[in-house]
């Protein structure tokens, strides 16, 4: 989970912020706060449902190779 996003990144590069999010309209709303964007709206009733428990398990701070 984002492997690929991090393989993109310079090296050298530092995580400079995370968060925790029971779902993707509570993440998005996080980031616009922490970006100052305002306020996070969306249409998709989707983003209100829990992120699977599975995802729960992924190792955290994994790092690309």
């Amino acid at each position: 989970m984002g492997d690929e996003a991090r393989s993109l990144m310079l090296p050298g590069a530092k995580k400079v912020w995370t968060v925790e999010a029971e779902n993707h309209f509570d993440a998005m709303t996080k980031y616009y706060g922490h970006m100052g964007w305002g306020q996070y709206t969306t249409e998709h009733p989707a983003d209100y449902e829990p992120y699977p428990d599975e995802w729960l398990r992924v190792p955290q701070g994994r790092r690309a190779t």
